[in-house]
């Protein structure tokens, strides 16, 4: 969950990687119902990209169509020095870094290159499509803080600053997400199924529910989402597919309509398993007149 908007209390987030197969995973944890799932396309400026949040369309987490992923964890705290000798944005720099950036060594590039301000009361973690990862953070010394994947094939934020190695924190979403990730030691037991369960493990409930849960694929560009915390239900988006319609947004609540939320679909056109059933008993019944009249005229 991100970040200056809304201070939520709980997300979690995690990057894994095994040879080609990189999964990006969310849980959206907030108290305002109201989600969207949106397309914006390229154009000269920024790269396009799939987002998603809530109605005031903010973007809480998203992917551009060179596979960059990210998401935000709220933190109590965090001070930056400001650099007034660096440039400032129009626009909040997390999404700067994403209309512009395709791999995380050029978000830690763009990220240096700009003043942040005095308060960083978050943190953000990317993900690109040759696996790599990082959050970015304020450090102890009040400067930015880049927390990378290295040595291991996964990275997990929560709600402390991941940054400050040395200090204790408890945080039962972090721990679970660690000993399941653990266990996803290759890339032939790294499905979308596997990392399912995590977000599933981790899920909030009550006032601070998780809203949406979304997996982001950036080697195949492919978003997974779940929502409100019923994971029976999976809904799959081909980014560049819907890219082709142009800019665009499905309110998560119209699209995970009382029929899909009874059965598992992949994507948002498929029938639902009403009207196939519905089709099946028409056929019968047709083929059951026709019988009938063949008999009669023999």
């Amino acid at each position: 969950m991100i970040i200056t908007i809304h201070s939520a209390l709980a997300c979690t987030i995690f990057t894994i990687s095994h040879n080609d197969t990189v999964y990006f995973g969310n849980n959206e944890d907030w108290s305002n119902p109201e989600t969207y799932i949106w397309f914006k396309t390229s154009n000269q400026n920024q790269y396009g990209g799939v987002y998603l949040g809530f109605d005031d369309f903010f973007p809480q987490g998203g992917m551009n169509v060179k596979g960059l992923c990210y998401d935000g964890n709220a933190l109590s705290s965090g001070e930056l020095n400001p650099h007034p000798e660096l440039p400032s944005l129009t626009k909040w720099v997390g999404i700067y870094i994403m209309d512009t950036c395709a791999n995380i060594s050029e978000v830690i590039e763009t990220s240096l290159s700009y003043n942040w301000g005095s308060r960083m009361n978050y943190q953000i973690q990317y993900a690109d499509a040759d696996g790599n990862a990082v959050v970015v953070s304020s450090g102890l010394d009040k400067e930015l803080a880049f927390t990378r994947k290295i040595n291991s094939s996964y990275l997990v934020s929560t709600n402390f600053n991941v940054n400050y190695t040395g200090y204790s924190y408890s945080c039962q979403r972090y721990d679970t997400a660690t000993e399941m990730l653990d266990v996803l030691s290759s890339s032939e037991n790294l499905t979308i199924e596997a990392v399912k369960d995590i977000l599933a493990a981790t899920h909030q409930t009550g006032t601070y529910a998780t809203k949406y849960s979304n997996i982001f694929d950036p080697v195949n560009l492919k978003v997974y989402l779940w929502y409100n915390h019923n994971f029976t239900t999976l809904i799959e988006f081909d980014l560049m597919e819907e890219l082709t319609l142009g800019n665009h947004q499905y309110k998560m609540r119209e699209i995970f309509t009382e029929t899909t939320t009874q059965e598992p679909v992949t994507s948002v056109d498929q029938p639902t398993t009403s009207s196939t059933a519905g089709f099946i008993v028409f056929m019968l019944i047709l083929a059951f007149v026709i019988l009938v009249k063949f008999r009669r005229k023999n």
